[in-house]
């Protein structure tokens, strides 16, 4: 009862902005859709390294203005994982990027197959603005194997213009099994500034499936600036166990990670977080 509250209260008002925004010879039979993840996290880690956060995922799809736009929202400003799969982000960093927030409306660009690009303008923290443009493209290399490219440029007020690139290959070993490595590689004008060059990350992930409601996946990589001088800033592992349980939108996470830091010499540092999301939508498949 309370997931179709959820559903209806908050993603209900998407039929209402998708109907103003129909032209009177337009007529579109999909439906307008809202997606919406809630996310709960909590971290406990070695050396007094707890913490906990929440994060909210929101998109209104608005089919019939334009069949091309949708409304974003995300609680925390913290965009550096974007391009990333959940994989490649940092569970030691759980409940540290809790402040801000960005909203922004999207426009999809029709595009060929295996291309995609989308454009994104709107606000974040302190009312500041920013731009996003992002393109995808994928091919296959081989008879398994399928290769993606993600390009990203922006501009952020008050920080300025930056560009991220992904390199992404993906290989599956068996019906259940595959095998992602990723390359990652971003330059601003903000760590221009910070005189720190260029970031890059690398990472190699393999995933299994379980059966319908679980899978498990498994990462390690690097990730580093290439000034003042080229280094290896973090180090770090983690696996990670996924499951659907009482009802298809409502998931926990279990993940066990180390994690080697430059700053306290390369030490090991373990922990695990504990996560439990929900999700809503209309309409939900």
């Amino acid at each position: 009862m309370t997931h179709n509250w959820m559903s209806i209260t908050v993603c209900g008002p998407s039929r209402w902005v998708d109907g103003f925004f129909v032209g009177p010879n337009e007529i579109y039979t999909e439906e307008p859709g809202t997606h919406l993840r809630i996310i709960s996290a909590s971290r406990f880690q070695e050396y007094g390294g707890n913490d906990d956060e929440i994060k909210v995922r929101a998109k209104v799809e608005l089919p019939n203005a334009q069949h091309k736009l949708s409304l974003m929202f995300r609680n925390d400003d913290d965009t550096s994982d974007e391009l990333r799969n959940d994989l490649a982000s940092r569970p030691e960093e759980v409940g540290q990027n809790n402040t801000g927030y960005r909203a922004a409306l999207r426009w999809v660009v029709d595009m060929p197959e295996r291309m995609d690009i989308d454009l994104d303008a709107g606000v974040r923290s302190e009312l500041t603005t920013f731009f996003r443009a992002r393109y995808r493209w994928t091919t296959p290399i081989s008879e398994k194997a399928t290769f993606r490219f993600t390009e990203k440029v922006y501009w952020e007020d008050p920080d300025g213009f930056g560009a991220n690139s992904l390199f992404e290959i993906d290989r599956p070993f068996t019906q259940r099994s595959t095998v992602r490595l990723a390359s990652e590689w971003e330059k601003s004008e903000e760590f221009n500034e910070m005189k720190r060059d260029w970031y890059f990350n690398q990472s190699a992930s393999v995933y299994f499936r379980l059966g319908r409601q679980s899978g498990v996946g498994a990462s390690v990589g690097f990730d580093g600036f290439t000034a003042p001088v080229s280094a290896i800033k973090t180090i770090r592992t983690s696996v990670r166990f996924r499951r659907s349980v009482w009802r298809p939108w409502f998931f926990y996470e279990i993940e066990p990670y180390v994690f080697w830091p430059r700053e306290e010499n390369y030490k090991g540092i373990s922990g695990i977080v504990l996560r439990l999301e929900v999700q809503a939508g209309l309409p939900y498949d």
